[in-house]
């Protein structure tokens, strides 16, 4: 099967926050930060994305928050990435999942392609996305991000996830206290 044969494409709408968090934190981070900070956003109408769907069974999601927003509050970069993005206006990817059963079938691509009319649709000229650096130094998603426009700013910050904890979070590759690093970039979607 590739990536456009039975998909069909949808808003991510309210009822599908729930599932969206539980993908969440079974594939990216757990927690209850996570859930909390989701179901807010959503609330305040400042989450919002794309679902993708395989015979009507959830196959992944991409998703985005409104202005710049880290896995948690993380003031020197915050700051840093504001002055990097020079006002313009950006969003943040919040999520980029596809279920395993899904994977290896271009639709990370698909859902990439997707969003980066969303965001062109929604005004967006920028966006910024944290990117998962293994402690290994792999980053698996780097080239789905950057394919939807030019890099305008990056910065690999190895011990990023250092004060996960803090939060509650639980690394999926590292347990309670979590080694990875992130690549934090801007891109421009124009």
């Amino acid at each position: 099967m590739t990536c456009t044969e039975n998909v069909e494409f949808t808003e991510i709408l309210p009822e599908d926050i729930d599932e969206l968090i539980r993908y969440y934190e079974q594939y990216l981070n757990g927690g209850d930060f996570i859930g909390t900070s989701i179901r807010k956003a959503a609330k305040e109408n400042r989450y919002y994305g794309i679902k993708a769907l395989i015979n009507n069974e959830t196959a992944g999601y991409f998703s985005f928050q409104k202005g710049i927003v880290l896995t948690y509050p993380y003031p020197k970069y915050e700051e840093e990435l504001r002055i990097a993005s020079k006002d313009s206006v950006i969003d943040t990817v919040d999520a980029l999942m596809v279920i395993p059963r899904f994977r290896r079938k271009g639709l990370a691509s698909e859902l990439a392609k997707r969003a980066r009319k969303e965001l062109i649709k929604r005004g967006v000229t920028q966006y910024m996305v944290e990117i998962w650096m293994y402690p290994d130094g792999s980053i698996p998603a780097k080239k789905i991000y950057e394919s939807m426009g030019r890099v305008l700013y990056s910065k690999a910050v190895p011990d990023f996830y250092k004060y996960a904890h803090e939060y509650g979070l639980v690394c999926p590759v590292c347990g309670k206290i979590c080694k990875c690093g992130a690549l934090l970039e801007i891109i421009d979607v124009n």
